[in-house]
């Protein structure tokens, strides 16, 4: 074959395969497109307590995704994490993954405090805590967004991990505050001066679904957990 022919042929070829992967790929699609535009994945499992799920983890530098695929391999949930601060001087990068459809614009804090977004979580372990603020207006239909902040380490370097008012963020959830009545609580003061200094590092989106039980929906699912990492040596 002609030197130019084979040339010609591998281009085709290479154009047909990247035809063949959607251009970014969104909730709803199967775990076969998710592959096709996105690769292959850091880590892929499944819990014992919750079937019928699989959780994949990807890893862009400081930046990760973790993805969840229900029973029939529809992609569910989707959670893009920043797990350390941008250098001194560079922008924030938003939390968007190159191929995904769901992602958050970079947010230097949190969304004025209206009755658009409102607490909804906080949990502490031993080597993590986590705060996310679920929206409830505006968005496609038919799917929760969640916006907050993860440390995973002390060591994981984002600014969040200071002064975070625990027992107040106990309260404010506990309590079911949201909007002007939140704004006005004087008790909550610390967590709204920290809502505000604090830039968000974590966007989970998902297909909204039935409650289950035993924190196995994919809005807990996708939740970062600090043994969803690769462990250092």
């Amino acid at each position: 074959m002609p030197g130019w022919l084979l040339s010609t042929a591998v281009a085709m070829l290479s154009t047909a395969s990247l035809a063949g992967a959607p251009a970014a790929v969104d909730l709803g699609a199967p775990s076969s497109q998710v592959m096709a535009r996105l690769g292959d994945p850091l880590r892929a499992w499944s819990l014992p307590m919750c079937s019928g799920y699989r959780l994949e983890m990807r890893r862009d530098r400081s930046l990760w995704l973790k993805l969840v695929f229900g029973t029939d391999e529809q992609l569910l949930a989707a959670g893009i994490f920043q797990l350390a601060a941008p250098a001194r001087g560079r922008p924030r990068a938003a939390l968007r993954w190159n191929g995904l459809v769901p992602g958050a614009p970079a947010h230097d804090a949190y969304p004025a405090l209206t009755t658009a977004w409102r607490p909804w979580l906080w949990s502490q372990g031993a080597k993590q805590w986590l705060w996310l603020e679920r929206a409830e207006q505006g968005g496609p239909a038919h799917r929760e967004r969640y916006l907050g902040g993860v440390v995973v380490s002390d060591a994981s370097g984002f600014a969040a991990g200071r002064d975070f008012p625990y027992d107040v963020a106990e309260a404010v959830v506990s309590t079911g505050l949201h909007g002007d009545d939140l704004r006005d609580a004087a008790f909550a003061r610390p967590l709204l001066a920290w809502r505000q200094r604090t830039p968000p590092n974590a966007y989970l989106e998902v297909l909204s679904s039935p409650p289950q039980g035993a924190n196995c929906d994919p809005a807990s699912l996708v939740q970062l957990d600090y043994t969803d990492l690769p462990r250092s040596p």
